[in-house]
Order: C-alpha cells, then structure tokens, then sequence
C-alpha cells in the first residue's frame, strides 16, 4: 500500500498563531480607506494559511474641524472566512505592535 496523499492537518492553535506574531516583520496599510488589508509577515504560512489578520480604516463620513475622523479596526480569520474577532476602534493609527498586544490579549 501506498503512503496517503492527504495533506495533514495543521494541529497549531489560535493562541500558537498569537504567540508567534512579531510585530518587528509584520507590515499593513490602511489605504484606500472601506476596504479591508491583509497584514504581511503575521505567520499565514507557519499556521498553513488557518488565520491571518486584516486592517481597516473605516469611510471618513465628514470632517471635523479637527480633520480626519476615520476609525481604525483590525481582525483576525480563520480559513479565509471567519472572522474570529474585530479589534478597535482605535480613533488614531495604531502601530502594529498594538494590534499584536490586542490579538496576544485576545488569545490567551
């Protein structure tokens, strides 16, 4: 008999995906705004693509006086489909070591 051709199945947790973030390799952007963005260097490929994470800055309705009043979310998925959770609204940008913190926090 011969070996099975199936693809094993990735055993590695949420928590693991999480532990493994570095946010010193990690890159995003949040243009154009009310679309989401898919983070680079977030570890997709040591968790066979099971969860990755996305950023939004969300529609600047109007502008106050102050300028910019966008919004500022990012989410973590799993298999491309669910998203698992959002984080934010963070009213200025974050840095991608906070979005890491709130998804080490979250994953706990």
């Amino acid at each position: 008999m011969g070996k099975d051709n199936k693809k094993k199945k990735n055993k590695s947790t949420v928590k693991d995906y999480a532990d493994d973030l570095d946010p010193n390799v990690m890159t995003g952007g949040w243009d154009p705004e009310g679309t989401w963005h898919r983070i680079h260097g977030d570890g997709k490929s040591r968790s066979g693509g099971k969860w990755h994470m996305e950023t939004l800055k969300s529609k600047n309705i109007s502008k106050d006086k102050d300028g910019d009043n966008s919004k500022y979310y990012a989410r973590l998925k799993e298999d491309s489909r669910n998203v698992l959770e959002t984080f934010g609204p963070w009213l200025a940008e974050p840095s991608v070591a906070t979005i890491v913190d709130a998804v080490k926090a979250w994953a706990k």
